[in-house]
């Protein structure tokens, strides 16, 4: 028979007995024929010299993540020289037992196989730290879980416009006029007292002119005779909130 033939033929019956084979889990005992890995897996060498020997499933590793996969200083390397099939080949060869699987050999209540290696490794420790912060705040500072305190320097309450004919103090009898309101408490917050104060309410409300008729006389805000009456009588007309 042709030996070209007989070559091809066994090539081709191990493809089909890998293909179809009982395929067999972690750390179990395989040929790579009649029972095989899953994908991601090898059958690989372990041990050196019977009885302490075989082949076993073991997780394909990569050269990139070979400190994790093997361990810090084993080296991830082909199986056979030149082949594409990488495992953590110095670890298995070093095996003097049998390998775990994912129900034997290691004691299930504080080990786990570790697929790379085949040998029990510990379970990894799952810490759980509780973190609690506090978002509370208040007008001046915010404080965070571990006596951290940002300092919050409030807003100054200034007025924006001032010196001149039309100067906030000069158009104070606009403060609380419907139309203008709000034109005033952005540009004049001291003049009309719509300053927060530290329980960040506006002051604003409390600020009234006690007569009707302030407005016509605002000319007297500053006559040092009436400025007492006037602060008294037309605080909101004269700026004195």
């Amino acid at each position: 028979m042709n030996l070209k033939y007989v070559l091809l033929s066994t090539i081709f019956v191990l493809s089909i007995n890998k293909a179809f084979g009982a395929e067999v889990g972690v750390g179990q005992t395989c040929d790579g024929a009649a029972t095989t890995c899953a994908t991601g897996y090898y059958c690989a060498p372990w041990g050196q010299a019977a009885p302490n020997n075989g082949n076993a499933c073991a997780k394909e590793c990569t050269v990139a993540t070979q400190d994790t996969d093997c361990g810090t200083s084993n080296v991830c390397e082909a199986v056979t020289v030149g082949g594409t099939d990488l495992v953590c080949k110095s670890v298995l060869a070093a095996l003097t037992s049998a390998p775990c699987t994912k129900t034997t050999v290691c004691d299930t209540t504080k080990e786990v196989c570790d697929e790379y290696t085949l040998k029990c490794v510990a379970k990894p420790v799952i810490t759980t730290i509780e973190t609690t912060v506090d978002t509370s705040t208040t007008t001046f500072s915010s404080t965070t879980t571990g006596n951290i305190i940002n300092n919050v320097t409030p807003t100054p309450c200034v007025d924006l416009v001032v010196g001149g004919p039309n100067d906030c103090r000069a158009l104070a009898p606009y403060c609380t006029n419907d139309i203008y309101k709000d034109l005033m408490k952005a540009k004049c917050p001291k003049t009309c007292g719509y300053c927060a104060t530290s329980s960040g309410v506006a002051g604003g409300s409390g600020c009234r002119d006690s007569s009707s008729d302030c407005s016509s006389k605002q000319y007297l805000c500053r006559n040092s005779i009436y400025k007492d009456f006037m602060k008294r009588e037309c605080p909101m007309t004269c700026g004195y909130c």
